[in-house]
């Protein structure tokens, strides 16, 4: 016996009918995509496109393990910590912006330094999460290399204790 499915008030179709005419509807539509990333004449993918990727796999880790001081979004967070790192929306903000890849590689310890983050939680970013920060953070370099992000004003010298 064959199974039918119901498509509304256009009644009942086989399963044959159905696959033929969703094939149509995506050759209508113009099909899958052949290349999923625009290219630049050396054949690369779009840097930003790559980070942007990269930024929406490692978003619950910045949203479970940093929001809380980060975000204007959330009661928790101080002026200070604000200033240094904002990642209220994307791309982060606060005088750190420019080189934001390399200080949360320092902070999380990421190569092998001792992580310093989250302040109440040092190191409890590993595994996966982890892994998904430091994608992020080279996805974001090859941006920032290629020119994606723009010139950097950076805040001056200073240093955390």
């Amino acid at each position: 016996m064959r199974a039918r499915y119901h498509l509304g008030h256009h009644g009942l179709v086989t399963k044959a009918r159905l696959v033929l005419l969703c094939t149509v509807a995506a050759i209508a539509c113009g099909g899958p995509s052949r290349q999923p990333h625009e290219t630049h004449e050396h054949g690369a993918a779009d840097p930003l496109a790559a980070e942007t990727a990269a930024f929406e796999r490692a978003r619950p880790v910045f949203v479970a393990r940093c929001s809380r001081c980060h975000s204007k979004d959330d009661t928790n967070a101080r002026p200070i910590s604000l200033e240094h790192f904002d990642m209220t929306s994307y791309p982060f903000g606060g005088h750190h912006a420019g080189e934001i890849a390399g200080e949360i590689r320092e902070v999380l310890g990421i190569g092998g330094g001792k992580p310093t983050m989250p302040k109440d939680a040092p190191g409890t970013v590993a595994g996966d999460e982890l892994a998904r920060v430091a994608a992020w953070a080279d996805a974001w370099d090859r941006a920032d290399k290629a020119g994606a992000h723009g010139e950097h004003h950076h805040g001056g010298e200073h240093h955390h204790h």
